[in-house]
């Protein structure tokens, strides 16, 4: 419940997010952060749990009636986030999160995004989710786990540019029953300099895919070849896998299924990597043999 959620999250960052801390009582800093919220919306996730979100700036009471009228604006999580009403929750209601937004900040909506997507996903129903980039590179599917700064948009971005399809550079959603996975395709966010902020939509909708690779790399800048890596075992991947699964401490039997079954399915390889065109056709190589 939101307890648990709370008290996996308040004071420390996501352990699969590692740059985003989220509080219950103070989200991340916004303009207007310490004045009253213009209008404030409540939402719950699928288990019921409930997030605030208190819009802030000239654009709050717009904002806040279009998404009451369901046309959702770029930050809202795509998916397992139900609006229920304006103002706050009944009185004694326990909030998991509350989000402060700034409609005309960019920065203000990254940081709503990120933790309204953490919230919304951590329940979505009979799906699990894994921080994760998917793409398609001809024809193969591959699988990028890691947290954020791990350099996964930056691997879409080059995905896009070659034109290859990207799926989502944020989750990838295993369905425990079938062993396909899909994408949560947002605009790509692409950091311009130390603060700024690039939307790019890029991310193409499919149908549920089997996952042809997991690869599981590092960036190393003074890495003189496109890709350094060696095999990863059923059991490494599944380690690996897991360290990212947003849902691993909440629903640990659901999480372990899932990536366990994905493991045993596909191939897998641990090591780093150079540029990022460079290195995604070099894995697209790996999985050949096997095709």
């Amino acid at each position: 419940g939101a307890l648990a959620w709370r008290q996996r999250h308040v004071g420390r960052s996501h352990p699969r997010c590692n740059t985003c801390a989220v509080s219950a009582t103070s989200s991340h800093p916004a303009p207007d952060a310490d004045t009253p919220p213009v209008a404030v919306l409540w939402a719950t996730a699928a288990n019921d749990d409930v997030a605030t979100v208190e819009l802030r700036g000239p654009r709050a009471t717009e904002v806040a009636a279009a998404i009451m009228a369901g046309d959702l604006p770029d930050w809202w999580p795509l998916r397992g986030l139900t609006v229920q009403g304006q103002g706050q929750p009944a009185e004694g209601t326990e909030v998991a999160v509350r989000a402060v937004v700034h409609p005309d900040d960019e920065l203000s909506c990254a940081r709503a995004e990120s933790d309204l997507g953490l919230f919304a996903v951590e329940w979505l129903d009979g799906l699990v989710a894994v921080h994760a980039a998917l793409v398609c590179a001809d024809g193969v599917v591959v699988m990028l786990p890691g947290p954020s700064f791990a350099g996964k948009t930056t691997l879409c971005v080059a995905a896009s540019e070659a034109g290859y399809d990207v799926y989502s550079d944020e989750y990838t959603l295993i369905d425990p029953a079938t062993n396909l996975v899909v994408g949560w395709p947002r605009r790509l966010r692409v950091r311009v300099g130390s603060t700024g902020i690039e939307r790019r939509q890029v991310c193409v909708p499919h149908d549920p895919v089997a996952v042809d690779l997991v690869a599981v790399v590092t960036y190393d800048a003074e890495l003189d070849t496109p890709l350094d890596v060696q095999p990863l075992a059923p059991a490494g991947t599944t380690t690996s896998l897991l360290a990212n699964t947003v849902c691993a401490a909440s629903r640990p039997e659901l999480s372990f299924g899932a990536t366990v079954e994905l493991a045993r399915s596909t191939t897998a390889v641990i090591g780093r990597r150079g540029a990022a065109d460079a290195a995604l056709a070099a894995m697209v190589a790996l999985t050949r043999p096997q095709r």
